[in-house]
């Protein structure tokens, strides 16, 4: 299933953004709009308008509509939410109004035989959006594990080893290993010796400060 896309890239801080149903915007034409969904960024005062289609070429006169009241209100991003397959044609016009069109999946769209609206399917995004920042975080924090223990195995060796021995003892394949402890060496954490045709690894007194400061708290 084709995954869905992570609304952070367009909004940026999601957890500074609350999202809004019937919200009241006046225009700069002096119009009141009542918008069925839209984020809001209190703090920035800023509104990013939604619109959910199911099909982009019999719903552009409710597409060029959005465009005008979202251009109208100012808006800070203009989505347009395409529960069906958008032409690149499709795509090209909505960016020349200044829409953001974003394909979801079809799951996303539908609960059961029934249609769903713009407030459930930008919720089930912001919440899908800040799993995957999460589950990054999660990612680049086991990575600095990682790290930490081949630094760990090393200075507890007390003498260089081989890519063998911290793979091993590591719990690592080579190809990551070599990757990871290339990394190291450039950032000054470990130093590499060559022993004949052998290449050994050292702790450096970098290496040492970076367990000391990290290892209490990861």
């Amino acid at each position: 299933m084709q995954p869905a896309p992570d609304l952070s890239h367009i909004a940026g801080d999601l957890s500074q953004w609350s999202l809004v149903r019937n919200l009241s915007v006046r225009g700069y034409s002096g119009r009141l709009y009542r918008l069925g969904t839209a984020l809001v960024n209190r703090r920035m005062r800023q509104v990013i308008t939604i619109l959910v289609v199911s099909d982009p070429v019999n719903d552009r006169r409710k597409i060029a509509k959005f465009a005008y009241v979202s251009q109208d209100i100012m808006a800070y991003r203009r989505l347009v939410i395409c529960c069906c397959g958008i032409s690149e044609e499709e795509e090209r016009a909505m960016s020349g109004m200044s829409l953001i069109a974003i394909r979801v999946p079809e799951p996303m769209c539908h609960h059961g035989d029934r249609g769903r609206g713009a407030y459930s399917i930008a919720r089930d995004l912001i919440l899908s959006s800040q799993e995957d920042r999460a589950r990054a975080v999660r990612l680049k924090r086991s990575r600095t594990r990682v790290v930490l223990d081949i630094l760990s195995f090393i200075r507890d060796a007390g003498r260089a080893v081989s890519i063998t021995q911290i793979t091993d003892a590591c719990n690592l394949n080579h190809s990551i290993s070599k990757r990871i402890l290339e990394e190291m060496a450039r950032d000054g954490l470990i130093l590499s010796v060559k022993n004949g045709s052998k290449i050994y690894y050292e702790i450096s007194e970098r290496g040492n400060m970076f367990i000391e400061l990290l290892l209490p708290i990861v």
